[in-house]
């Protein structure tokens, strides 16, 4: 568990310098001070799997230089906003000491070895080859959360994956308490409904290692919450609105390639966005 605990406080404070350089160099400075610890989380794992989806287009995923280039932007991430870090080293903490014993003793998902793990074993050691799916249908299917997890095991030794699949898991319960301490009535709503609902989530789809079932019902939910924010606000030119569209176009990408049927409610809720705030338009 002790393992567990120092992995998972790593990948934190990974996923948190990384989300620090998105909001500083990617994103409006107008609009980063409005980011939540849960969503500065969400931005560095979102820039990771960008990266490692790009790059996996010319170079494999083990790939010497790209693993150096990692370590040197982590490096300089990690210098550059050091006091923003500290600041949240007692979220870390703490998140690290509850969530270390589930990542302990998670296990893989019942279709790990059909395709998530063998499309991770490619992409660790070639390029994206086109077509790939024609040696196996499933390949299709794979997620965003394969192109992360095929930096973090070697050789069968599997323990970083399971600490990201429970940062992963984590982000639901994250999600739910800051949106509880802001006491508002919408946000209050989907706090506690998410809570009520989470068992039938479970029931379905449960946490194990490879298996993105649960990561993206969650995601899809996060997506709609923000669909919801920006719909009914009133002033669709307060900064704060315009971090709720941000948020919900990367959400967006996230669900709407991976969960067809989850797909249906968000393209309705991205036509309400598009008729009321004339994005695109």
């Amino acid at each position: 568990m002790l393992i567990s605990f120092c992995l998972i406080f790593f990948l934190l404070t990974l996923f948190l310098s990384l989300g620090f350089f998105f909001q500083r160099y990617l994103v409006n400075t107008k609009l980063s001070n409005y980011f939540s610890f849960f969503e500065t989380i969400f931005f560095g794992i979102f820039l990771l799997t960008i990266l490692t989806l790009l790059t996996n287009f010319f170079l494999n995923l083990h790939n010497k230089f790209f693993l150096i280039f990692l370590f040197f932007l982590f490096s300089f991430t990690l210098l550059k906003f050091r006091k923003l870090i500290k600041n949240n080293i007692k979220k870390i903490l703490l998140i690290a000491l509850i969530f270390s014993p589930l990542s302990t003793y998670i296990s893989f998902g019942y279709d790990s070895g059909l395709y998530h793990i063998p499309y991770q074993a490619f992409i660790q050691s070639e390029k994206i080859s086109f077509g790939l799916a024609n040696l196996h249908m499933r390949y299709g299917l794979t997620t965003s959360y394969s192109y992360i997890a095929a930096l973090l095991w070697y050789n069968n030794f599997f323990n970083l994956v399971s600490s990201f699949s429970t940062i992963l898991f984590s982000l639901f319960f994250i999600f739910v308490y800051e949106r509880i301490k802001t006491k508002n009535v919408i946000d209050n709503i989907f706090a506690i409904s998410a809570l009520i609902t989470f068992p039938l989530w479970y029931r379905y789809a449960d946490l194990s290692i490879a298996l993105v079932d649960i990561y993206y019902s969650i995601f899809c939910y996060f997506t709609v919450y923000y669909g919801v924010k920006i719909i009914l606000s009133e002033n669709k030119y307060e900064k704060k609105i315009n971090n709720k569209i941000f948020l919900f176009l990367i959400f967006l990408s996230f669900t709407i390639s991976t969960k067809p049927t989850a797909s249906l409610l968000i393209l309705f809720l991205l036509f309400l966005l598009i008729i009321k705030y004339k994005l695109f338009l």
